[in-house]
């Protein structure tokens, strides 16, 4: 008589889920998903716009001599699917010029209300609309309090692009863009510098610059996959 003594069969099927990982660039440089506004505001110069020129400047050169950058890419979120999961994001200026030396803490703030890119100055987002604090700088009323993207020790060696990383709040702020939660809207952002000695110069090409020296806006999103079986181990012991 032959006995089973073992078991004959088993067979396990295990949900492989697959997940693919895509990184898109926002900006003007060939290559990238286009549609992109930015200007330096100057303090010195409080009136006057620099949305055409080929450079931005982030700067404290001493108290009254500043300069801040505004900056919206009006493409997001171009082919970033509903559903898409943002997991990492980053900031890319091209450094075309410097001087002073040193390092610098710099941030990114999202920006409350719109700016016109050939009307913005140090004193106004759009002609006869006021900052509420010049160059943008009011925390809860200009920009939000939270910085999104940032970068600390940045030096002084030019012909290269710095990452500004997006921080938490940063991921979480285009998640909700991207998905239409949370009552952000994208009016942009604005630059504050943190931390660094003043007669320091930072300028970044804009996108009226080179290409290849354009600002960058980098996202890696995920989407999930499908479900797919994967066959167990058959097992068995026969007399």
């Amino acid at each position: 008589m032959i006995r089973r003594l073992g078991l004959l069969a088993l067979l396990l099927l295990t949900p492989a889920w697959a997940s693919a990982q895509t990184v898109v660039s926002f900006g003007e440089n060939t290559g990238n998903t286009t549609g992109t506004d930015d200007a330096m505001m100057q303090q010195t110069d409080a009136a006057t716009n620099f949305g055409s020129s080929a450079v931005m400047f982030i700067t404290e050169w001493a108290a009254g001599d500043h300069n801040h950058t505004v900056v919206k890419w009006t493409g997001f979120p171009g082919t970033i699917p509903g559903g898409a999961t943002i997991t990492t994001a980053r900031i890319r200026l091209y450094l075309t010029s410097s001087a002073g030396g040193g390092s610098h803490d710099i941030s990114f703030y999202n920006l409350l209300n719109a700016f016109t890119e050939n009307q913005v100055t140090w004193n106004v987002r759009q002609t006869a609309t006021n900052w509420n604090t010049a160059g943008g700088q009011g925390s809860g009323t200009d920009h939000g309090a939270s910085a999104l993207f940032s970068i600390t020790g940045m030096g002084d060696t030019t012909g290269q692009y710095y990452d500004f990383t997006a921080t938490a709040a940063g991921v979480t702020w285009l998640q909700n863009l991207l998905d239409g939660t949370g009552g952000v809207t994208n009016h942009g952002f604005v630059s504050d510098r943190t931390a660094g000695a003043d007669s320091q110069h930072r300028e970044f090409g804009s996108t009226e610059g080179s290409d290849g020296q354009r600002p960058i806006l980098e996202v890696t999103y995920t989407t999930g996959g499908g479900a797919s079986p994967r066959r167990g181990t058959l097992t068995g012991v026969l007399p």
